[in-house]
C-alpha cells in the first residue's frame, strides 16, 4: 500500500536511503535533509518502509514564465524489495498527484535513463564536473563590504534563499 510520508517518517526514510546509497551523513547533512523534507512531497510503500520517493517542490522561471516543478530524488528501495515494481507504483502515484497539485514540471537525474524513460523522463541535461587545484586559483582582492564566511549547510540555507530570491527576481 502506498502511503504518503510525513516529518514522523524521516528518521526510517533516512536509514532506507543511508543503505539505498551507501551515504554516511553528518548531523549538518541530516538537518538540511530534514529541512529538505518540509519542503516536499514524499511516498512510500511499506511498514516498515521499504521504497520510497521524495519530490522536492521548486519553481523554474524560464524567460519571463514561473512554473511548478517537482524534483524527484530519493528513489529508493531495500533488496527484499526490489523488482516488486515498487518504484514504478511509487513514480506513478507521485507524478499523478504532482499534476493534479498544479505541477507542471518534473526534474530527475536517473542512473538509469531507460528505466526513467517509461515515466516520460528523458535525458536533458549533461553535467560536467571539473576539478581545480586551490593553488591555481587566482588571487582576488575582495570588494569593500564583502565579507565570506562558512558555514554548515543547514546554516546557511536562509542566506541562500536571500540570494536567490534576489536574483530569481532579475
Amino acid at each position: 500500500t502506498i502511503r504518503e510520508l510525513h516529518d514522523s517518517d524521516d528518521a526510517e526514510y533516512r536509514q532506507l536511503l543511508k543503505y539505498a546509497f551507501d551515504w554516511s551523513m553528518d548531523d549538518d547533512e541530516e538537518k538540511a535533509n530534514i529541512m529538505e523534507f518540509q519542503h516536499a512531497s514524499a511516498w512510500g510503500i511499506g511498514e516498515p518502509l521499504v521504497s520510497a520517493l521524495t519530490a522536492i517542490h521548486l519553481d523554474v522561471r524560464m524567460g519571463e514564465t514561473t512554473f511548478k516543478m517537482a524534483g524527484v530524488s530519493d528513489v529508493a528501495s531495500y533488496p527484499e524489495a526490489s523488482g516488486q515494481g515498487n518504484i514504478e507504483l511509487l513514480m506513478r502515484r507521485a507524478l499523478d498527484t504532482l499534476v493534479d497539485q498544479g505541477f507542471t514540471l518534473a526534474y530527475l537525474m536517473p542512473f538509469s535513463a531507460p528505466f526513467y524513460r517509461r515515466f516520460g523522463f528523458e535525458d536533458a541535461i549533461t553535467e560536467t564536473t571539473n576539478e581545480v587545484k586551490t593553488a591555481r586559483l587566482p588571487k582576488v582582492k575582495m570588494p569593500e563590504g564583502v565579507e565570506v564566511r562558512r558555514e554548515s549547510w543547514a546554516t546557511a540555507i536562509p542566506a541562500l534563499k536571500t540570494v536567490y530570491d534576489r536574483n530569481s527576481a532579475t
